[in-house]
């Protein structure tokens, strides 16, 4: 018996909707132990399936693509366009009979071509409409596993081997962060104290990134370092987590 996540048939939800609920949701699903705010919680199991088809199998519906997981908690099925892209971007590369860990991470707002209708419910064209299509990571429970032992290595002021950060890409852009982030505290403040205290709070928000499977985008050098002599010491982490995180 299957239990189905359902995003709209459009993937996604007309601007200022409700995020939908997650129908069957896994009470075991979570990845780390805390959940980036406003985020569905990430759900685990033993990739099953992973095809295309027209949504909840309507040949009336637009193609989407979906994915089957035996949980613990029985066969849940997830459906959105994304979700083939998410297995292609994985680092890990998940394969049919790997245990793999899936990570809603939000939507993003997508123009789409839909059937146009006349005031009799008669199909007269196309029309392009806003709507909010919802975006995945698809990791393996393993390499997932790797990223949050390398988070704590992170937030302990160690480097992850080489080795290590050829197996995905977020690794090399934490390092780059960091050292980002050291300029960013030197700019900020002469007092030694005052720049580690700064550089530990940016080193644990890009652990906590890291460990819950997000991308690691770097901040604009350029506007981070012009703002920094302008913000009150409580500001500075919460401002350079603002620029990291805005970028696309």
């Amino acid at each position: 018996m299957h239990s189905t996540s359902n995003v709209d048939p459009l993937d996604g939800q007309p601007p200022g909707a409700a995020p939908s609920p997650q129908s069957g949701s896994d009470p075991q699903g979570t990845v780390s132990t805390r959940r980036p705010l406003g985020r569905h919680a990430p759900v685990r199991g033993v990739l099953l399936e992973a095809a295309a088809a027209p949504y909840q199998f309507d040949p009336a519906a637009r193609r989407s693509f979906y994915v089957t997981l035996r949980t613990e908690v029985g066969e849940r099925r997830l459906w959105g366009a994304d979700l083939e892209a998410a297995l292609q971007r994985a680092a890990s590369q998940p394969r049919i009979g790997d245990e793999v860990v899936v990570l809603p991470l939000g939507t993003k707002p997508v123009r789409l071509r839909v059937p146009a209708h006349d005031g009799h419910a008669d199909a007269v064209g196309e029309e392009r409409v806003l709507a909010q299509r919802r975006h995945w990571r698809i990791e393996t429970q393993d390499h997932m596993h790797m990223l949050a032992q390398e988070a704590q290595q992170l937030r302990a002021d160690r480097t992850p081997s080489p080795g290590t950060m050829q197996r995905d890409p977020r690794l090399t852009y934490a390092m780059a962060g960091l050292r980002l982030a050291a300029q960013y505290a030197q700019r900020l403040t002469a007092d030694p104290r005052s720049q580690q205290q700064l550089l530990a709070s940016i080193r644990h928000r890009i652990a906590d990134a890291l460990a819950d499977g997000l991308d690691i985008h770097l901040p604009d050098r350029r506007v981070a370092m012009a703002r920094a002599p302008l913000l009150p010491g409580p500001g500075r982490a919460a401002e350079w987590d603002r620029h990291a995180h805005e970028r696309p």
